[in-house]
């Protein structure tokens, strides 16, 4: 069980990170400011973002005029706790792995850097985060399509992630942004610094869980074994990943938000994950249920998951679907002229050639990377 007084100081210290400093600060916008690499110069135009590890600019390659986005890094911090490092890493492995597939939910590193007061990489930019999205829409919430259309790419995301071997440990709305244009495709995974590589030495098991755990992550969706300090595993990415499925729809139950300990923010999360879903709701039912049966070791049905949010919506691919923005405004509306889901499975049973997806009802529970 977690120390009382130290949860409580990790509820604290999350509240209040520290904002670092960034170079446009009380800048004459008039005075232009640059930045260099081996390579290219870049121009510093914006601030895209703040965290508690560095600041993230907008800036303008001056040789092309192309827009890419600079992540930051004090010199300060070491190489065993650098998140540019790690960040650095997970991305490397997804370039380095040749898969188109697997690659499209993460931006790639054009070019890195360093001066005298931080390191950077620079980036292709992205659009608005799915937190931002949700905040300044109409409801301030998303609609049942919309809502399963993003689970459904997040969760891909997630899974792709975990193909390269790496947990992200931080999943939240914040940490997704779509593609730039009016007819976004694509769902970007982004902020690698709290994640961690789970491969043995011979990447293939999962490491051994270790006894002693700093706690990574935001409070709000983070998971319960995460809150208690101990190894995180996949399971614990889809826990933090339906807290955001459930806050895209219906906000309001995420009623942990208000506990006023950590160990009673605990309690509410266990209680939420472990009482059935009523409607509109009930769709994902299947999805708690089967994050809930997760162990450490346990390799992610990534294809159940699917099947589920698909279903929900009655539909038998996500390419019935396309996403727009207009106005600030992220709808996902289906496209008429393929069949539904049900109609192909009413199909499939006329003729007994019933969809192969069906079969991941009866999903394995117990299937782990030992085998």
């Amino acid at each position: 069980m977690t120390d009382p007084d130290k949860a409580q100081r990790i509820v604290r210290r999350t509240k209040r990170q520290k904002v670092p400093k960034h170079l446009l600060d009380g800048h004459d916008p008039k005075e232009k400011l640059f930045v260099s690499t081996a390579t290219h110069r870049y121009q510093l135009v914006d601030v895209l973002g703040i965290g508690g590890f560095g600041v993230v600019y907008k800036v303008t390659q001056v040789s092309s005029k192309q827009q890419f986005a600079m992540k930051t890094e004090a010199v300060g911090a070491t190489m065993k706790h650098s998140h540019l490092k790690i960040e650095m890493q997970v991305l490397r492995k997804v370039a380095d792995s040749g898969d188109p597939m697997r690659q499209r939910h993460f931006v790639k590193i054009v070019d890195r850097g360093k001066t005298a007061d931080f390191k950077f990489i620079v980036m292709e930019v992205v659009g608005d985060s799915l937190a931002h999205l949700q905040e300044n829409s109409k409801t301030g919430r998303f609609d049942p399509l919309t809502s399963a259309y993003l689970s459904y790419q997040t969760a891909e995301s997630i899974d792709n992630l975990h193909y390269f071997g790496f947990l992200h440990r931080d999943i939240k709305p914040h940490n997704f942004c779509l593609n730039q244009g009016t007819y976004p495709r694509t769902i970007y995974l982004l902020d690698f610094g709290t994640s961690r590589c789970f491969r043995g030495a011979k990447n293939k098991n999962t490491q051994t869980p270790r006894k002693i755990v700093k706690f990574v992550g935001s409070v709000n969706y983070a998971s319960t074994t995460g809150l208690r300090m101990k190894e995180q595993s996949r399971r614990d990415d889809f826990e933090t990943w339906f807290y955001m499925v459930i806050e895209f729809q219906h906000p309001e139950l995420l009623v942990w938000r208000e506990a006023r300990s950590l160990q009673k923010h605990i309690e509410l999360k266990e209680q939420f994950m472990a009482k059935s879903l009523d409607e509109p709701l009930k769709r994902y039912d299947r999805v708690r249920e089967y994050i809930n049966r997760l162990r450490y070791e346990s390799l992610v049905d990534i294809d159940f998951i699917k099947i589920q949010l698909l279903k929900s919506q009655k539909l038998s691919s996500i390419t019935q679907c396309i996403m727009s923005l207009r106005d600030g405004q992220l709808t996902v509306a289906k496209i008429p002229t393929r069949k539904t889901y049900d109609q192909e499975q009413e199909e499939g049973s006329r003729t007994g050639n019933v969809s192969r997806t069906l079969s991941t009802e009866s999903t394995d529970f117990t299937k782990t990377d030992g085998g």
